[in-house]
C-alpha cells in the first residue's frame, strides 16, 4: 500500500555512515540518500484530482465535496436518500448518470419508495365521449405532467393508487373496445390481451402495500334466464387472463360494474337495492352483501360519491330536507359496519360560496343538487382531509378541518364533467 508523505524517506542513514568511516564516503552516501530521497518522493503515488482539488477548497466545501462523493458511491445510503422524494424528481435524476438511472429503474427502488403513494395531486376530468381527453385539474399547486396521448380517444375507467384503466372509444374486429393500463407519471401503458367475450365492466386491482403486480378484474354476462356472471382475472405477472374460482354469480339487483372501487382487497359496487356487492381478488370469490348506511329519506340519488382514499372505504349521502347536508360515512376494516366521518351543513356550504367571492354565477340560483362531489382526498393527518367539489360553473376545493372553500378553476358555460380519477405519483411499472 502506498504512503502518502511530503519529505523524503532516507533508510538507516545513520548505520551506513558509521560503517563506512570516511568523509569522503559520508559526501557520498549524504549526496546518494538525497538522490534517492528525492527519486523516492517523486515517486510517490500522487493525489487523486478531486482529493487534490478538495484540498485546496475551504472547509465547508471540502466536507460538502468529500460528503457527496461518499453518498455518490454508496448505493445503500443513496437509496436511503432517494427513497423520500417524489416520482417526478427520480424520474429527472435518472439522466444523472447511467448508475443512477439503472439504480432508479430497478425494481429495488419501488419497494424502498414510501409503500403506499396515496397523495392525490390532481384529477383527471373526462368529458363526454366527443372530447375524450381529459382535463388536469391541480390540486396542490405543482401541475404534474400532461396526460400522454396514447390513443386518438379513450376513457378513463378508474384510478387505483397512481394506476389508470383505460378504454379505447374505438371498436375493434369484434366491435369490442381495448383495455390499457396506463401510469401518467412515467408515460407507459399497455394494451390488455383480447377478452374471451364482451365485458360489461372492468375494474383495476392494486395495491402496492402488497405487491408490485396488479389485477385487472372483468365482468361478463353470460346467461339472461336467470341473469348470471361471471368474472375473469387479468394478472401482470401472466399477462394472460383466466377465469376467476367462482364460476358464476347472481346479483340482487342492477349494478353498474363500470363504477366499481378497490378497497382492502376487495372490488366494491353499489347496488340498487341499498347494498354494496364485493369480489374478494385473492380468494376469487364473491362475498356477502354489505348494507348501506341507513337514512330517512335514502334514493339512489342520496349518493352523492362512494370511492377510496388511502385506505379508507367512503360513501357520501345527502341527507335532511330542512337542514342539508353531506354526511361522510367510512366502513370499518373489518366490515362491521359503517360510521359517520365528516358532516359538511350544506346551508353553511352555500354562504361560503357567497363569501368566497369570484364566483361568475349567481349563487343564490346554486341548488344542492347542482353540488357534484369529484374527489374525497384523505391527508396522512385528519386535518389535511378535503372534498373537490363542482358546480356547474367552477370547482372548489372545501377543507373539513376549518370548514373553508377554495377555488380551484372556473369552467366553461356546458362545460359537462363526466368524471374524476385521481393523480398518484408512482414509479411502478406496467
Amino acid at each position: 500500500m502506498a504512503t502518502w508523505c511530503n519529505k523524503p524517506v532516507i533508510v538507516k542513514q545513520s548505520k551506513i555512515v558509521e560503517q563506512k568511516g570516511t568523509n569522503e564516503r559520508k559526501r557520498q552516501l549524504s549526496s546518494a540518500n538525497y538522490v534517492k530521497g528525492n527519486l523516492f518522493k517523486r515517486s510517490l503515488t500522487p493525489w487523486p484530482p478531486k482529493q487534490a482539488e478538495q484540498m485546496r477548497l475551504p472547509n465547508r466545501q471540502r466536507f460538502s465535496a468529500t460528503a457527496a462523493y461518499v453518498i455518490a458511491g454508496n448505493d445503500d445510503l443513496l437509496m436511503e436518500i432517494l427513497r423520500w422524494l417524489p416520482a417526478r424528481s427520480l424520474l429527472r435524476f435518472k439522466s444523472v448518470s447511467k448508475h443512477w438511472l439503472e439504480l432508479i429503474s430497478s425494481p429495488d427502488i419501488y419497494r424502498l419508495l414510501n409503500p403506499n403513494p396515496t397523495t392525490v395531486s390532481a384529477l383527471f376530468l373526462s368529458k363526454p365521449s366527443s372530447s375524450p381527453i381529459p382535463d388536469l385539474l391541480p390540486l396542490d399547486g405543482n401541475p404534474p405532467t400532461a396526460f400522454p396521448n396514447l390513443l386518438p380517444s379513450i376513457s378513463i375507467l378508474q384510478s387505483c393508487n397512481g394506476l389508470l384503466c383505460c378504454e379505447s372509444l374505438e371498436r375493434n374486429e369484434k366491435n369490442n373496445p381495448d383495455y390499457y393500463i396506463c401510469n401518467p407519471t412515467t408515460r407507459q401503458f399497455t394494451i390488455l390481451p383480447e377478452l374471451p367475450g364482451a365485458a360489461i365492466g372492468v375494474i383495476l386491482a392494486f395495491d402496492p402495500c402488497e405487491s408490485l403486480d396488479y389485477q385487472a378484474i372483468c365482468v361478463r354476462w353470460i346467461s339472461s334466464l336467470p341473469v348470471l356472471y361471471r368474472i375473469e382475472i387479468y394478472s401482470s405477472r401472466t399477462r394472460s387472463w383466466r377465469p376467476a374460482t367462482d364460476d358464476s354469480f347472481t346479483t340482487p339487483g342492477y349494478i353498474n360494474f363500470r363504477k366499481g372501487v378497490f378497497w382492502n382487497g376487495a372490488v366494491h359496487w353499489i347496488t340498487e337495492s341499498r347494498t354494496v356487492l364485493s369480489f374478494d381478488v385473492n380468494q376469487e370469490r364473491v362475498l356477502g352483501e354489505m348494507v348501506m348506511p341507513k337514512i330517512k329519506d335514502w334514493n339512489l340519488r342520496s349518493i352523492r360519491y362512494f370511492g377510496a382514499s388511502r385506505d379508507h372505504l367512503h360513501v357520501v349521502l345527502i341527507s335532511g330536507a330542512c337542514a342539508p347536508q353531506f354526511l361522510v360515512y367510512e366502513m370499518k376494516r373489518d366490515y362491521s359496519g359503517w360510521f359517520v366521518k365528516y358532516k359538511v351543513d350544506l346551508r353553511a356550504l352555500k354562504t361560503l360560496f357567497s363569501d368566497m367571492g369570484g364566483s361568475n354565477f349567481d349563487i343564490s340560483k346554486l341548488r344542492y343538487r347542482h353540488l357534484t362531489i369529484l374527489c374525497l382526498a384523505r391527508g396522512e393527518n385528519d386535518d389535511e382531509s378535503f372534498l373537490v367539489m363542482r358546480t356547474p360553473h367552477e370547482a372548489v376545493r372545501y377543507s373539513f378541518k376549518d370548514n373553508t372553500l377554495k377555488k380551484l378553476c372556473d369552467f366553461i358555460a356546458g362545460h359537462d364533467i363526466d368524471m374524476a380519477s385521481q393523480y398518484i405519483e408512482t414509479l411502478v411499472r406496467v
